[in-house]
C-alpha cells in the first residue's frame, strides 16, 4: 500500500498485478466485450492511482474502493454507450414497424406482433421495444427515455394490456 501511496511504478505495478484481474473480471460481466473491458480495466486503473490520496482504510478497504471506482467507471461508460446508442435509434426503424411493411420474418406470430404494435402511440411503442426487443430492463429505459420509473412500468403495463385484448381476440 505505501509503493502505492508513494506513486512511484513499482507501485502502480503492484496495483495492476494485484487487483487487475479482478478489476477485468468485473468489467467483462458487465460489458461482455473484452476490449472494452481491457480499456475500462486501464481507466480504473489510473483513476485510483491519481486518486489515492483520497482512500480511507477507515471507510472502507482498497480493494472496495478500488471496485466502486471500477463499478461507476463501468457505469458511466455504459451509460455513454446507452446515450449514443439511443441517439442513433432515436427514432424506431420505422420500416420495421410500419403498419402493411412487408415483414420477412418466417413467424406470423411476430408479424402480426410487430403490426400491432405499430399502431400503438409512439410513447406505448417506444417502451415495448426498448424493453422486450432491445433487452433494456426498466430502470434504463427509465434513464434513456428521461421519464420516472413509475412512468416506464405503467407505459409498459398500459401497452402489454392493449396488445393482449388485440391477441385474444
Amino acid at each position: 500500500m505505501e509503493l502505492i501511496k508513494q506513486r512511484n511504478r513499482q507501485g502502480f505495478d503492484l496495483l495492476y498485478r494485484q487487483y487487475g484481474h479482478i478489476v477485468f473480471g468485473m468489467s467483462m460481466k458487465m460489458v461482455k466485450d473484452r476490449i472494452v473491458a481491457e480499456d475500462l480495466l486501464q481507466e480504473t486503473i489510473i483513476k485510483a492511482w491519481r486518486n489515492i490520496h483520497q482512500f480511507s482504510p477507515q471507510k472502507a478497504s482498497f480493494s472496495t474502493w478500488l471496485l466502486n471506482i471500477a463499478r461507476y467507471t463501468i457505469i458511466d461508460y455504459l451509460r455513454s454507450k446507452q446515450y449514443k446508442q439511443r441517439q442513433k435509434n432515436q427514432s424506431l426503424d420505422n420500416s420495421e414497424y410500419q403498419e402493411g411493411a412487408a415483414v420477412s420474418h418466417p413467424n406470423a406470430d411476430i408479424v402480426g406482433l410487430k403490426n400491432n404494435i405499430a399502431r400503438m402511440e409512439p410513447k406505448y411503442r417506444e417502451v415495448l421495444d426498448l424493453i422486450y426487443f432491445k433487452g433494456y430492463t426498466q430502470d434504463e429505459t427509465a434513464q434513456l427515455l428521461g421519464i420516472p420509473l413509475g412512468t416506464v412500468k405503467t407505459r409498459t403495463r398500459f401497452a402489454l394490456d392493449q396488445l393482449r385484448k388485440v391477441l385474444s381476440k
